[in-house]
């Protein structure tokens, strides 16, 4: 993680950010406020506003699986409460060979970069303005905006 001091382009002042890297002024997986991504926007604060307002990042993710294999699927389902119809052990494993498969045909290098920007296009959060195989294709969203793609 690093310290990365940029403008905001609503405020225009200098906020300090926290975050793994920066690419062409854009954050790539920064550290949220908390409650970042599920807040309505009239009940943030004054600065959470003035640092985040118009202002996209990316975040990747990798491709992973909840569960190490089929009996902690079990263990973690019935901990929610959650017994009936339980795919079985197979029908499980055909579920995760074709989840890896789908994330790896629409990501070929294993990483979904999304892009969000705090704009007003949700009242409670984040708008998505795109999800992206390529960092550079993520990067180019946040400096052209969500309509170009």
């Amino acid at each position: 993680m690093k310290t990365i001091k940029l403008r905001s382009p609503e405020t225009k002042k200098v906020y300090q950010y926290t975050a793994d890297s920066t690419v062409q002024g854009v954050l790539v997986n920064p550290v949220l406020p908390k409650n970042f991504e599920n807040t309505p926007n009239d009940a943030r604060s004054e600065l959470e506003n003035n640092r985040w307002w118009g202002f996209p990042y990316v975040q990747s993710y990798r491709f992973s699986m909840p569960d190490i294999n089929y009996r902690a699927f079990v263990e973690r389902m019935e901990s929610y409460n959650f017994k009936s119809e339980l795919p079985d052990r197979r029908e499980y494993v055909q579920d995760k060979i074709k989840s890896r498969a789908e994330w790896y045909k629409s990501f070929p290098g294993g990483v979904r970069y999304d892009v969000h920007c705090l704009d007003g296009g949700a009242w409670d959060r984040p708008t998505w303005w795109g999800s992206f195989s390529k960092l550079d294709e993520a990067i180019d969203c946040c400096k052209n905006g969500a309509d170009h793609r």
